[in-house]
């Protein structure tokens, strides 16, 4: 096979794996009065933001919604950030938010932010890893993941990509949700 015809089919092929993993992350969610119980079951709060997914491909980043809109170009201080992670490819499941002064996520200053010209003070709390360096990992149990994902992002996170970790237990997520409320 000649060159271009192996760039075409690594790019073929790179599209299919991007969509299968992409569509299998933006799953619908049933909003319930009672988080289920049980130990296999792992639990993250709610951010005040909006999910999008965020792909890195060779130093390239692009952030996308679950609608297929193009947001690279409004969150610059996220696309810079992800491009420090130590990943050749990846897809990254997140939100996109504004962090107040107490550090809690406030969906006014987002709103007010998407309306403006600007690019920056925006991160990213990022919860699940989709793909990486060539493995669609969507099928993988969901804490392996997290694992993978903390791995890449911890020690890179700083202000602008931040690893949300999951709580394991009913019983600490309600006792969360009491006192954040």
């Amino acid at each position: 096979m000649n060159e271009i015809g192996s760039m075409s089919w690594r790019l073929a092929n790179w599209k299919h794996q991007l969509s299968s993993a992409a569509n299998s992350c933006f799953q619908s969610q049933t909003l319930v009065k009672e988080p289920p119980s049980g130990d296999e079951w792992l639990h993250e709060l709610k951010f005040d933001g909006y999910r999008m997914l965020c792909r890195i491909d060779r130093g390239r980043v692009s952030v996308w919604s679950q609608n297929g809109i193009d947001w690279t170009e409004k969150f610059q201080n996220v696309v810079e950030a992800l491009k420090s992670l130590k990943a050749t490819s990846a897809i990254l499941d997140g939100e996109i938010v504004i962090v107040d002064a107490q550090g809690r996520s406030s969906f006014q200053k987002l709103q007010r932010a998407m309306g403006k010209a600007t690019t920056t003070g925006f991160a990213y709390e990022a919860f699940d890893l989709i793909y990486l360096d060539g493995f669609n990992l969507s099928q993988t149990p969901l804490k392996h993941r997290k694992e993978l994902l903390k791995n890449l992002v911890g020690s890179n996170s700083g202000r602008f990509i931040r690893y949300c970790e999951h709580i394991k237990r009913r019983r600490v997520l309600q006792t969360r949700l009491r006192v954040r409320n």
